[in-house]
């Protein structure tokens, strides 16, 4: 049987809730889409943190983002070609 991943909040509890790191404006979304959805993007949080936005790092800009991004579509690429 596969054990649910858990996910664990910088406070230490059992994290259940996703936080943008680059906000899920809605001009954010009309502009990027899912890829505003994308692992690179969250962090699990725990409820309590998440509500409050204690221990939350500051948000994310848009330069910010795009650096992360490129991140992540270089790391698909690799993955990618190691398949073939």
């Amino acid at each position: 049987m596969i054990q649910p991943m858990l996910h664990i909040c910088t406070c230490g509890r059992q994290a259940s809730q996703r936080h943008h790191k680059f906000p899920q404006h809605k001009h954010n979304r009309e502009k990027y889409g899912s890829l505003i959805d994308k692992r690179f993007n969250i962090e699990m949080m725990c409820p309590q943190c998440h509500s409050s936005h204690a221990n939350i790092e500051k948000l994310w800009d848009e330069k910010k983002f795009l650096i992360e991004l490129n991140k992540y579509v270089k790391e698909l690429e690799i993955k990618s070609r190691s398949f073939q």
